[in-house]
C-alpha cells in the first residue's frame, strides 16, 4: 500500500516525517532508501506470480492543492526509487500503474520519466482531460470520479461528469474508472449507476 512517502507517514506519523525530511533530508533519505528497498522486493515478488498482468504502486505525494514536498526533494529521494521499481516490474513482462491521491500535476513530467504504464487520476483534485492529454494517449488511466458530485451534487452534475468521461474514452481507449465519494446521497448513487450504464457500458 505505501511505497515511500505513504509508508513513511504510516511508520512515523505526519509531523515527525515532515520535520525530519525538512531538517535532515540526507539522513532521512537513507531511511527512505530502506523503504525503497522493501518496496522493490514486494514489487518483484508480485511480478513473479503467475497470471499477474498489472501491478499498482501506491504512494500519496500530493494533496488536493498540490504536491506535499518541494519537487526537487522528490527528484532526489523518491523518483529514483520509482524508476527502479517500475523497471523491475517491466523486466518480468508486467505493467505498472502509479497511484497517488491529490494533484500531482506539478511533477507529472518527472513521474512520466520513471516510465509507468498507467496513472491514477483523482478527479476531485485534477481535471482528467487536461491530465490525460499531457500524459499521452499511450497510457492507461484509472479515474476516480469527482467525490464532490456524488456526495454533494445533483444527478445532473453526475450526468454531466460521466458524459465528459464518455467523450474522453473515445480519445483515450486505455481508460478505466470507478465511483468516488464516501457518503453519497441515495438519489445520487442511483443516478450514478443509471448514467454509468447508459453512457459508459458498451453493448
Amino acid at each position: 500500500y505505501g511505497t515511500l512517502i505513504t509508508r513513511a507517514t504510516i511508520e512515523f506519523g505526519w509531523e515527525p516525517f515532515l520535520i525530519a525530511s525538512a531538517l535532515e533530508p540526507r539522513k532521512f533519505g537513507k531511511i527512505l532508501d530502506r523503504l525503497g528497498q522493501a518496496s522493490l522486493a514486494v514489487a518483484q515478488g508480485w511480478s513473479e506470480i503467475e497470471g499477474t498482468e498489472l501491478i499498482t504502486i501506491h504512494d500519496d505525494i500530493a494533496g488536493t492543492r498540490g504536491v506535499i514536498m518541494n519537487p526537487q526533494w522528490y527528484r532526489e529521494y523518491v523518483f529514483p526509487w520509482y524508476r527502479q521499481i517500475f523497471a523491475a516490474i517491466h523486466e518480468k513482462g508486467r505493467k505498472v500503474i502509479y497511484v497517488s491521491d491529490g494533484n500531482y500535476m506539478p511533477v507529472l513530467d518527472d513521474i512520466l520519466e520513471t516510465n509507468p504504464d498507467g496513472l491514477y487520476i483523482e478527479s476531485t483534485s485534477m481535471e482528467p482531460g487536461e491530465f490525460m492529454r499531457r500524459a499521452g494517449r499511450d497510457k492507461l488511466f484509472l479515474i476516480k470520479s469527482d467525490s464532490r458530485n456524488i456526495d454533494f451534487g445533483t444527478p445532473e452534475d453526475i450526468y454531466k461528469e460521466l458524459k465528459v468521461l464518455r467523450k474522453l474514452h473515445e480519445e483515450f481507449p486505455g481508460m478505466m474508472m470507478y465511483r468516488g465519494g464516501g457518503n453519497p446521497k441515495p438519489q445520487n448513487a442511483e443516478a450514478f449507476d443509471r448514467y454509468f450504464q447508459e453512457l459508459l457500458v458498451y453493448g
